[in-house]
């Protein structure tokens, strides 16, 4: 079955961080029987967006239902995950630029962690390396990088939302 994919909010960052951003909306999506986690309640629709922790579904007679995706059970949250995931995946992964002076998703272009990188230095200079610019205000956290079309983009902590982070590589200003 085709599918057509679209996006409710601006495509801004590619790889695994764009899930981040953007809300899948996959259309033409088969009818299947959704079950709540309690497993008393059933109904027939189809998939329609997947919005953070929301989903709405398209039921037979058309109407939309939005609810929290922990209300489904289990099996239908992994589902919905992966029916988000495929949609997001077919869109963005032939936008990832693949030249060797980006790292555009998690573990580089090719993600195997392995930079490509040549005339680097075998020493570092007495006192480090010179030091370009710094970014502050990105957030608490161990998130890696994705660095593509003059961004580089990480994720935070601020207090108890994970937020996405992007700065200039030029000097470091937040976007």
């Amino acid at each position: 079955m085709r599918r057509k994919i679209t996006f409710s909010k601006p495509l801004m960052i590619v790889g695994m961080f764009a899930a981040c951003l953007t809300t899948a909306v996959v259309a033409e999506e088969e009818v299947r029987t959704w079950a709540d986690a309690t497993g008393n309640f059933k109904t027939r629709a189809a998939f329609v967006t997947l919005d953070g922790d929301q989903i709405t579904l398209r039921r037979e007679d058309g109407k939309t239902v939005k609810l929290p995706l922990g209300r489904l059970s289990k099996e239908d949250q992994a589902i919905a995950r992966r029916i988000a995931r495929t949609a997001l995946a077919a869109t963005v992964e032939p936008q990832v630029a693949r030249s060797e002076s980006s790292w555009p998703q998690w573990r580089g272009p090719n993600r195997d962690g392995v930079s490509r990188e040549t005339g680097l230095l075998s020493a570092w200079p007495e006192g480090g390396p010179p030091i370009v610019w710094k970014a502050t205000g990105l957030g608490g956290g161990f998130s890696s990088v994705a660095v593509a079309d003059g961004r580089i983009v990480t994720m935070g902590k601020f207090g108890d939302e994970t937020r996405l982070v992007a700065v200039s590589v030029e000097d470091g200003t937040k976007l």
